[in-house]
């Protein structure tokens, strides 16, 4: 007998058989031990076909099945075609890989979402090979939770407003003729992780490159680590990364930021300034003339819903209407913001202020118009700051050039000092030390119930609960806010900085690791050193001065505390900035300047009055301070929120001639 076997059939040839018995009984033995082998081989053949193309119910696949509104299989088909493999004998993995479409692939995330300024976009775009765009909802940030309090990662609206960006961008795409793909899961999303999905894009296609924005920060620097080493299991070309994020590119500095750090951000302004050079921005990329690589399995994956995304009940995304503005996702939106905020109004010349202008009694963070508010939409990348940096100086060109107008780019010189830091830093930005490793003379509290205080804006502090209760409503604080209150929980409560980052991180819309950490330890940690007891009594004397400053007349107080909106018009802002006057002997240390005494009579009448008719009643309509107030020794912030809105009218005035005067040029 001879047996030929195959990976496809199996052939007997019993022509050589005897008819005698040893050798019938011979033969049938043969076919007994050769059909077992031929199922053998037949099944790791199976086992091959299904390996190289998996059935549609694969990790990935199964999501264009997957009803958007449900989260559950529908009873349709999906409306996804399958795709036509042919299944011919493997002969070499050479012809294996041949089998496979070529691509690159622009890996997109929640810090590069736009097409202007995009150099890895524009990248990935010369030549004629084949784009594929992705942006992976990464299971760790929008299914994690913070390591000591346990808050959502990613809160829902800042997730809402990345769903904005991510329909705004793939809208864009699709213009010229490409697609976003969006890689998400509704049960498990272990099969979703970065790693995986670049895994299972190696498995499907021939990756020539991935084109993707570089990092700083230590977890998204080891989740990049983890994506080049499945290119490189996979056979897949590089990881090229590209500089997108910041103002001055890391190329161009005048030294190595993961070599060493700046002394500081003057020392860094300084270098930049005088060393340095800012490039001009890139045009928008013509996407259109490359062709689109589609990932069929994912192409007709829609984006989730906030409730989807997180796995969580319905979150209250209501806009709220004590808010200066209503942000939108998205570099359409953004673009639109600059157009307005530069030329519409001319707001940049003539009320910008800018987050860290705090000592300018003349000027006020507080008021409306006094901040572009760009930065949700600078962290999610929907923006350049090379952009910003071109039409800021197109503005001085054509408009108005003024303090104002170099303050913003002060600003964004700021954002890359904290971005090029952190390389260097590393992870000592999120450790309780931070960069010096500080420790201050006492115990971090973990209490819960002070912090709840500060976290709901209930401490008793007025412009601390505004600026806590803006942020829960809005996903929005100012420098100024953030800085002051961080300062406040570290200095006065003696808690653990890191449950406040950690709070930030899940309620920001412009959160970015680098920005929120860095901050923290550069900027409100080194308060802990100067403070020998938390809680004794008020030691952040800012919460006091530029309270006076910046709200003399306690409008953005009332704006999110209304219940003080009695205190601030009938008896007096200075009485709504610090309610605690209210309980002390002639209502506090009175002013030498004449009148003085006869207005505090008047006021604390009117108070008496309030509370007689329990209109407001301090102690239940507001909460008395968490640590004992203070007064600050020869400074009277009744006598400085005066002479600030005296200084602050001058300036409106001034602004308003200026924009006259514009406006007549304009005409001529």
């Amino acid at each position: 007998m001879t047996c030929h076997l195959s990976m496809g059939a199996l052939r007997l040839d019993v022509a050589a058989c005897g008819n005698s018995g040893n050798s019938t009984k011979l033969c049938t033995v043969s076919r007994r031990c050769a059909c077992m082998i031929a199922v053998g081989l037949l099944l790791r053949q199976a086992v091959w076909l299904f390996l190289q193309d998996p059935p549609t119910g694969s990790c990935f696949a199964m999501r264009s099945k997957l009803s958007r509104s449900s989260g559950k299989p529908t009873a349709k088909t999906s409306a996804t075609p399958h795709r036509q493999i042919s299944r011919p004998e493997p002969s070499t993995s050479a012809e294996v890989k041949q089998s496979r479409q070529k691509i690159r692939v622009v890996w997109f995330k929640s810090t590069d979402l736009r097409t202007h300024d995009h150099a890895a976009l524009e990248a990935a775009h010369q030549g004629s090979v084949p784009v594929l765009h992705i942006f992976v909802f990464e299971p760790r940030w929008y299914r994690g939770r913070t390591s000591i309090c346990g808050f959502p990662r990613t809160g829902s609206r800042r997730a809402n407003f990345q769903l904005e960006c991510l329909a705004d961008l793939r809208g864009r795409l699709e213009k010229a003729g490409h697609h976003l793909s969006v890689v998400w899961s509704p049960s498990d999303p272990g099969p979703w992780s970065t790693a995986r999905v670049f895994r299972e894009l190696c498995r499907q296609f021939e990756i020539e490159s991935v084109y993707a924005s570089q990092e700083v920060c230590d977890e998204e620097l080891r989740l990049m680590a983890a994506v080049r080493q499945e290119l490189v299991s996979g056979g897949a070309g590089p990881l090229q990364l590209f500089w997108t994020f910041e103002l001055h590119h890391h190329d161009d500095l005048p030294f190595n930021p993961s070599m060493r750090m700046a002394s500081s951000y003057s020392a860094f302004k300084r270098d930049v300034e005088e060393q340095s050079i800012v490039r001009p921005p890139r045009a928008a990329v013509d996407t259109s003339a490359s062709e689109a690589a589609r990932w069929l399995e994912q192409y007709e994956v829609q984006l989730p819903s906030v409730e989807e995304l997180l796995a969580t009940s319905a979150p209250d995304l209501e806009h709220s209407e004590a808010a200066e503005l209503h942000w939108r996702g998205g570099e359409t939106a953004a673009l639109a913001r600059l157009e307005e905020y530069f030329f519409e109004s001319d707001a940049l010349g003539f009320e910008y202020v800018g987050a860290t202008m705090t000592t300018n009694p003349s000027k006020s963070v507080l008021r409306d118009g006094a901040l572009s508010k760009l930065s949700p939409w600078l962290a999610h990348g929907c923006i350049s700051p090379r952009y910003i940096h071109a039409q800021v100086q197109l503005y001085e060109a054509t408009r108005h050039k003024s303090k104002s107008t170099y303050w913003i780019l002060h600003e964004l010189r700021w954002r890359d000092f904290v971005r090029f830091s952190t390389l260097y830093a590393g992870s000592s930005i999120f450790k309780v030390g931070g960069l010096k490793n500080i420790q201050p003379a006492w115990q971090w509290s973990r209490d819960l119930d002070k912090f709840d205080l500060w976290q709901h804006g209930q401490t008793g502090y007025p412009i601390i609960d505004s600026f806590m209760r803006e942020l829960t409503r809005t996903g929005y604080c100012n420098h100024m806010g953030r800085e002051t209150a961080g300062w406040f929980l570290i200095r006065d409560l003696g808690i653990d900085w890191r449950m406040g980052a950690e709070w930030f991180e899940s309620v920001l819309l412009d959160y970015e690791p680098a920005a929120n950490w860095f901050n923290w330890v550069y900027r409100c940690l080194p308060a802990a050193a100067s403070v020998q007891e938390p809680g004794k009594h008020l030691n952040t004397l800012e919460v006091l001065l530029w309270a006076a400053q910046h709200d003399p007349d306690a409008k953005f107080v009332q704006r999110w505390l209304p219940e003080l909106g009695p205190v601030a018009t009938k008896v007096g802002a200075n009485f709504a900035l610090e309610p605690w006057r209210l309980r002390q002997k002639n209502g506090g240390s009175v002013g030498s300047e004449p009148g003085a005494v006869e207005r505090r009579a008047w006021a604390l009448a009117a108070a008496s009055e309030l509370e007689e008719s329990g209109e407001f009643r301090y102690g239940v309509d507001y909460p008395l301070p968490a640590v004992p107030p203070v007064e600050i020794r020869g400074v009277d912030t009744e006598n400085v929120a005066r002479e600030a809105k005296e200084a602050q009218a001058k300036q409106l005035s001034h602004a308003n001639t200026g924009r006259l005067r514009l406006s007549k040029r304009k005409q001529s």
